[in-house]
């Protein structure tokens, strides 16, 4: 018998819609973290077989699976927080298990028994449960550890009654070790005061211990955090202890939902109860687990910051519920905020767009277009029925005469091919035969092999395979650059209708140019691409369905570039944030582009160990690792301090005037500065947004560093650290191109002279992240000096010949790395706003 899965249950109560999609794929992701491989199961308790002809309006988006699954959107989320591939089995309805169970029933494997909810449904829920947990969902092929399972619905409700009586029988099956019940309720906040009110909360485990299942941890959702004795009151009515009960409260965005619960101690809560500590993770697992948490804090710091803003309009006909084009909101926030800027959604009702409203309603009509011509791109997604589909023709048209930036999906490259047969190759009755099945020309058309008279999934879906044309512009459009050169993609499809092959031939001649075509046959066009357009581009299939928050879809990715300016830059190779205080957590090498966009695995394993090198066998030169570097690196990261060498550190420790002991523990100025900014919190302090408290030994540790210069080299090069053939330093000859941005000397006003750059492997060490300097990227220090020789400000380093602002700092990116540069505010201010 293989191992034992464990199971975490997540139910809601109080009211529907409390986030329990959210808290599990938080969970999932935290034991991501540890090294564990985790998949997730959605109990839909609605009698529909699937979500495939629910309404948007109804139920939110319809999220599509690799093998054709119409699912709820929660799975979505599943997938893009623990980077799995899911299957229609992973999603449980109602009408799945009676229909099962019915099967069974009519083929006789009863054997003649009275067929009743329980123990049959019961048991057929059970069974489900435990085959689907077992099927390996990521990349390794391993049998998952954990199996996050959501109980839809709210607790009381009669149709999810057989559910929970499933999971009441479930736990003693699988034991109580590998059983654990999360429930998701609501704190309301009422009253002129702002009272919290725990009773909804009581009620609603009382309700769900009726029923025979018992929390072991409450994950309670308020506007605000927990009020003092409110965690406490929780736990005394509910009966768990106070460290089970989660304040879960208003975030800055969902990607701070895993970092809210991690700081709270929910892996320490879980590992306890499922006694996780007895499984086996292999040791490269366990440390791409550590690498996931440092990207994914990274992500969510970048989320909560001050980036410049990006307008696209989302032309669409279910835009008065955002979950209806959830993933596709998801995608535009991965895109945005891996190429440094934070994506503003103007929502565009597209019925608002055309003729008719301006005559019933001329402000909504004024309005709309108002909005849909101040976005910097726009973005057609998909959509059935007739309902808007002239607005989106005329929102493609305004895209491709304005220059703006532009991406249709599915029904989006349909109305784009629709007005460019229309107003460029002059066919006036173009239209789709979905819409006008007896048009003059038919630029949209039915698949044969579509089943017209069943609706419920028999539309073309899942993950199907495009082909990039062998035409000399599709070899180098802009869409195939952004996927990496690759001459074959698979993404997923959900569609009936495809464009009319017969005039793709003059489309093309007129410059709409269909780059990506079906792989199975040729003839079904996938992609569209517009020439002499900034970026035009559409895709038949869905892209937003495999976007991840560390691996944005390329086409969204596309639009979010070149709606910031960004776009040529990005395919030039050049790192678009060398101007940012956020450096982009991908570092795309210029030599290795073509190979699919460097998976980010790739990125961070190798960055620290120079990526460059690991790459393409480019190697930086190195910089000769003298004892001057690295006194030079220190006094800037410790300008309140005076370096001393060995010897003179040697001479002082007899009690010389100005010098402390190097066992004096009262050191004041190695916690801090006389301006209060110190390079870590003081000991047993704990840090924001971090779990760890920097204790003794570590404060003990910088001392050593800010004493002793050659102590720099040789704590880099000390075994388990940096490898003996990574740079250190990167000579002048390798010197950043940064145009017109050349520091210049506050003393002079001379540009400053490029001398050495300093890796960022080095400054994770002496940045010193407490729970691991290895995993985070600080990105790049450039060191710079004055061609005259100014001395600095502070006379205390008259001997210094590096002025206080020679250098530029690019891409710090945690608190620790914090300094006080002389009298130069500015610098103090930037790295003071980080706060991180």
């Amino acid at each position: 018998m293989g191992k034992q899965t464990k199971y975490i249950v997540v139910s809601g109560g109080v009211i529907s819609g409390i986030g329990k999609g959210i808290i599990a794929s938080s969970t999932g992701l935290l034991l991501k973290t540890l090294g564990l491989t985790v998949t997730s199961i959605k109990i839909d308790p609605y009698l529909n077989i699937d979500a495939g002809t629910l309404s948007p309006l109804d139920h939110g988006e319809v999220f599509v699976l690799d093998d054709g699954g119409e699912v709820d959107l929660d799975l979505g989320n599943y997938e893009r927080y623990l980077n799995v591939t899911l299957t229609r089995d992973n999603n449980i309805t109602t009408g799945k298990i009676y229909r099962e169970v019915i099967d069974k029933e009519r083929r006789g494997d009863y054997l003649g028994k009275t067929v009743q909810v329980v123990p049959h449904i019961t048991n057929a829920i059970q069974d489900w449960v435990e085959r689907v947990s077992r099927t390996p969902v990521s990349d390794t092929g391993r049998v998952p550890d954990v199996c996050i399972i959501e109980l839809g619905g709210t607790v009381g409700d009669i149709e999810s009654a057989p559910f929970i009586e499933a999971m009441r029988q479930f736990q003693f099956r699988v034991g109580h070790d590998n059983f654990c019940l999360i429930h998701v309720s609501l704190v309301p906040v009422v009253g002129a005061v702002g009272e919290q009110k725990t009773k909804p909360t009581q009620a609603s485990v009382r309700d769900l211990r009726g029923l025979g299942l018992s929390p072991d941890i409450l994950a309670c959702r308020s506007a605000q955090p927990f009020e003092d004795g409110i965690r406490e009151k929780l736990s005394m009515f509910c009966q768990v202890t106070p460290q089970q009960v989660f304040s879960v409260h208003d975030c800055e965005s969902l990607y701070h939902v895993p970092v809210l619960l991690r700081q709270q101690g929910l892996i320490d809560v879980l590992a306890k109860r499922l006694e996780l500590g007895q499984l086996d993770i292999p040791s490269e697992i366990a440390h791409e687990g550590e690498q996931l948490w440092a990207q994914w804090r990274e992500f969510a710091r970048r989320r909560a910051r001050d980036l410049d803003v990006v307008t696209i309009a989302v032309v669409g006909k279910y835009t008065y519920l955002a979950d209806s084009y959830i993933s596709v909101v998801k995608a535009l926030e991965h895109a945005a905020l891996n190429v440094n800027r934070q994506v503003k959604l103007s929502w565009v009702e597209a019925s608002d767009l055309e003729e008719t409203t301006m005559h019933k309603d001329p402000l909504k009509y004024h309005e709309a277009w108002q909005r849909l011509c101040a976005a910097h791109g726009i973005l057609v997604p998909g959509g059935f029925g007739e309902r808007g589909v002239e607005g989106k023709v005329l929102a493609a048209k305004w895209a491709r005469e304005h220059a703006v930036p532009y991406l249709g999906i599915c029904l989006g490259l349909q109305v784009a091919v629709i007005e460019f047969a229309r107003n460029v190759c002059g066919m006036r009755g173009a239209h789709s035969a979905e819409f006008r099945e007896a048009c003059e020309t038919p630029a949209v058309v039915f698949m044969p092999e579509i089943d017209r008279s069943t609706m419920g999934g028999t539309m073309r879906l899942g993950s199907r395979p495009t082909k990039f044309q062998d035409t000399e512009f599709a070899r180098t459009c802009m869409i195939k650059q952004l996927y990496g050169g690759e001459d074959e993609v698979h993404e997923r499809h959900r569609h009936r209708y495809e464009v009319n092959p017969e005039i793709v031939a003059e489309l093309e001649s007129k410059g709409l140019h269909f780059v990506g075509r079906d792989a199975e046959t040729g003839e079904r066009m996938e992609i569209l691409e517009l020439a002499d357009h900034p970026y035009f581009v559409a895709a038949q299939y869905h892209p937003e369905y495999l976007t991840r928050p560390l691996n944005p879809s390329p086409p969204f990715l596309g639009l979010l570039l070149a709606a910031s300016g960004q776009l040529d830059a990005y395919l030039a190779g050049q790192d678009l944030a060398a101007e940012s205080e956020t450096k982009l957590k991908i570092k795309t090498c210029g030599k290795c582009r073509g190979r699919r966009y460097c998976s980010r695995s790739h990125q961070i394993a190798d960055w620290n160990a120079g990526h460059r090198t690991q790459c393409c066998g480019d190697a930086a030169p190195a910089a000769p690792e003298t004892a001057e570097h690295a006194r030079r690196l220190q006094r800037m990261l410790f300008p309140e301090h005076i370096i001393v060498s060995e010897e003179e550190e040697e001479e002082g420790e007899g009690g010389s005037a100005g010098q402390d002991s190097d066992d004096d523990g009262d050191d004041d100025d190695d916690a801090g500065s006389q301006n209060g900014t110190a390079l870590v919190p003081a000991a047993g302090e704990r840090a924001e947004d971090s779990e760890i408290e920097v204790d003794a030994e570590f404060m003990q540790f910088q001392r050593r560093i800010q004493r002793n210069p050659d102590q720099v080299l040789r704590y880099a090069r000390a075994p388990g650290q940096i490898a003996s053939e990574a740079p250190l330093f990167v000579s002048a000859s390798d010197q950043p191109d940064q145009g017109s941005d050349v520091p210049h000397c506050p003393g002079c006003g001379e540009p400053r002279e490029f001398e050495f750059q300093v890796m960022p492997q080095l400054l994770n060490h002496l940045a010193l992240d407490a729970a691991d300097p290895r995993s985070i990227d600080w990105g790049t220090l450039l060191v710079y000096s004055c061609p005259r020789s100014c001395p600095p400000r502070d006379s205390e380093y008259a001997e210094e010949t590096v002025c206080r602002q020679n250098f530029s700092a690019h891409g710090i990116g945690q608190k620790y790395m914090r300094a006080y540069y002389g009298d130069q505010t500015a610098f103090a201010s930037q790295f003071d706003s980080l706060n991180m």
